[in-house]
């Protein structure tokens, strides 16, 4: 689900950083939330309602106006609130009158009271306030700051929480010490608070607001994670957020001469000699591709794990190039400098699950399997932006290149969907290429099924969940990852593919993200592995890709035939003679699943027959790319 900010500058604003708060708020909200700055035009245009969880309004206009708001994005406003979502707003007075206020600006209507709310930036200038606040529940949050205005007459609603002392000696009324205010909107609420935070209070890192603004979201009735610092009063410290930019990433392979041919094939020279010390903005090698510049580091573990500190504590920002760091030959990096996943053991995991498959031994010279050469890094952007966005990497590297994080910043879905990244969330692009001379373009619809095929394949695997927990992982058409447990449906992966074009190849980049031991609320596959300890992503990555590497291996020989994997795709999915209802046509017809076509992958139904119906009605077939699949609601529409 997503938590939402929309700031009047959001709109015009060239900056590439996010607000602060947005900051703040990912901080407080990882893992269970994903945070993002939103447009005007975005509220107006894109499905953003179903998704999000809460919206944050925050002003920044003169005094004393209201906000400004295009017409569609304030329907679409109005209609999320009244539907039963949740607002939030800082530093904004709310006026509720009998009558509209003006038009361009926000509004909202109360169709129980008739009343209209209009959100407008105070008449008083807000002033710098500190002090103890007190909520509804009677929790004192002490010595909380931030820019505070009283709300007007015209304000009302349910109080949540109001200053306990004064900001100065000065006696002040009942009103001037409330700090917030609840609204009602049809079935969805407003929690307005009279307090604001300017990016320096922000950016000032006072804990105190930390705690402050986790109670505030608190009210709106989300969940905030206790495993990142809940909303309480007792809590002395933050405990340790995700990073919140890129870290460095290490370049490791198998087998030495595999990382001299990668290198050679970016045009990275590498020197005769390992740098014992390291810093951020002086790498050995600047690589300036199109979406990224990369910094190679050639440096020893000691030199790396300076690096690592510099990045970790923020020295290194800006335009600072993407470390990647190589260590010298036969050097894996240590549970030192990748603390969150431990790349040796992933090796050797890799080499006993490739052997139990049957994929060779690839010791010839400049050979390698899939996941036997990787970028790993704890933090990076996105895995697929990575391989997918900039051609010079993508086009050169050797593959199959493995792309691997613990934490992406922007992890990218479907469509415009974003993809959270906890721990325990493993998430990872793969980039392999084939010649259209011998492989047809047209079978390239297939590389998405047939990976979710090998994850399945995997979560039945001994290694992974065995054959009776491995049964209830399920695929959801075009490309999701289910489990079924109680009687329950939940998603706990999903899996895109980009394709690029050139001198006659094509490069595939598949991304997979797979919840593996994420932890509650978030489902995910250990939930399925009851009575034993959480599953690794070191020990389930390997099968999936041994498992992947044998269907690929099938699937290319075969010039992208999908006959071989027919049935045990189908045995693997969850819709087989399922009863749906196809909204992409006038009107929307009753149709039932029969398959997935050979010739183009298309999802094949069939009318349902009716009482009244006539004769024969030929198939529908549905294109991956064009639609949706609604499992709750049990409908195919257009994929907006």
């Amino acid at each position: 689900m997503d938590v939402l900010v929309y700031t009047q500058t959001a709109a015009g604003s060239t900056a590439t950083d996010p607000p602060a708060l947005v900051t703040l708020l990912r901080a407080i909200l990882h893992p269970f939330y994903t945070v993002q700055a939103i447009t005007a035009s975005s509220l107006a245009s894109h499905p953003w309602e179903k998704s999000c969880a809460l919206l944050v309004l925050q002003p920044n206009g003169p005094v004393g106006t209201g906000l400004p708001m295009p017409p569609k994005a304030g329907e679409a406003l109005q209609r999320y609130v009244e539907n039963g979502g949740r607002m939030l707003t800082l530093g904004l007075d709310m006026l509720v009158s009998a009558r509209r206020n003006g038009e361009g600006q926000l509004q909202f209507y109360d169709s129980r009271s008739r009343k209209h709310i209009s959100p407008t930036t105070p008449v008083v200038v807000p002033e710098l306030r500190s002090g103890n606040v007190r909520l509804r529940t009677g929790q004192l949050v002490s010595d909380v700051v931030g820019l505070s205005s009283p709300f007007s007459d015209a304000a009302s609603g349910s109080m949540l929480a109001q200053w306990d002392q004064a900001s100065s000696d000065v006696a002040e009324t009942k009103r001037q010490n409330i700090a917030a205010v609840e609204l009602s909107v049809g079935e969805g609420h407003i929690s307005a608070w009279a307090v604001n935070f300017t990016e320096d209070i922000i950016q000032s890192g006072n804990h105190r607001l930390q705690i402050f603004l986790q109670n505030i979201v608190s009210s709106t009735g989300l969940s905030v994670p206790s495993g990142s610092a809940d909303a309480k009063e007792e809590i002395a410290a933050p405990t340790a957020s995700p990073p919140h930019r890129p870290l460095p990433q290490f370049l490791v392979t198998s087998k030495p001469i595999t990382t001299q041919i990668i290198l050679a094939s970016l045009g990275v020279p590498t020197p005769e000699a390992f740098s014992t010390t390291s810093s951020a903005t002086s790498p050995s090698f600047i690589l300036k591709d199109t979406a990224d510049t990369f910094g190679f580091h050639f440096c020893t573990p000691e030199a790396a794990s300076e690096l690592l500190q510099q990045a970790r504590s923020d020295v290194a920002h800006g335009e600072t190039p993407k470390a990647i760091v190589v260590l010298p030959p036969t050097v894996i990096p240590s549970l030192a400098v990748t603390p969150k996943f431990e790349i040796q053991l992933y090796f050797d995991n890799l080499a006993e699950t490739r052997e139990a498959n049957g994929l060779a031994d690839m010791s010839e010279e400049g050979s390698y399997g899939v996941g036997e050469a990787l970028l790993y890094g704890e933090a990076v952007t996105s895995t697929q932006t990575m391989l997918d966005k900039n051609q010079h990497l993508s086009s050169n590297l050797p593959p199959p290149i493995l792309s691997l994080a613990t934490h992406q910043l922007a992890g990218r879905g479907r469509g415009s969907n974003t993809w959270l990244s906890p721990d325990g969330c493993l998430q990872f692009s793969l980039l392999l290429r084939v010649s259209l001379a011998s492989f047809p373009a047209s079978r390239l619809v297939f590389v998405q099924y047939l990976f979710g095929l090998a994850v399945v394949n995997a979560c039945r695997d001994k290694e992974v969940l065995g054959a009776d927990g491995g049964a209830n992982a399920r695929l959801k058409w075009p490309n999701d990852i289910y489990i079924e447990r109680g009687g329950e449906k939940k998603k706990v992966g999903g899996i895109l593919v980009n394709t690029s074009f050139s001198g006659g190849k094509v490069d595939i980049v598949i991304g997979c993200g797979l919840n593996v031991s994420t932890p509650l609320p978030i489902s995910s596959l250990s939930l399925l592995n009851s009575g034993q300890p959480p599953l690794r992503t070191e020990a389930v990555l390997p099968v999936i890709l041994a498992k992947f590497e044998v269907l690929w291996n099938t699937f290319v020989q075969g010039r992208g035939s999908w006959a071989p994997f027919e049935d045990a795709y189908l045995d693997a999915w969850m819709h087989s003679d399922q009863l749906v209802t196809l909204t992409t046509v006038t009107p929307p017809r009753s149709v039932r699943i029969l398959g997935i076509t050979l010739d183009h992958g298309l999802l094949r139904t069939i009318p349902e027959r009716t009482a009244w119906g006539g004769g024969e009605e030929g198939y529908i077939d549905l294109q991956p790319d064009g639609n949706s699949f609604d499992l709750m609601a049990g409908l195919i529409k257009s994929k907006t």
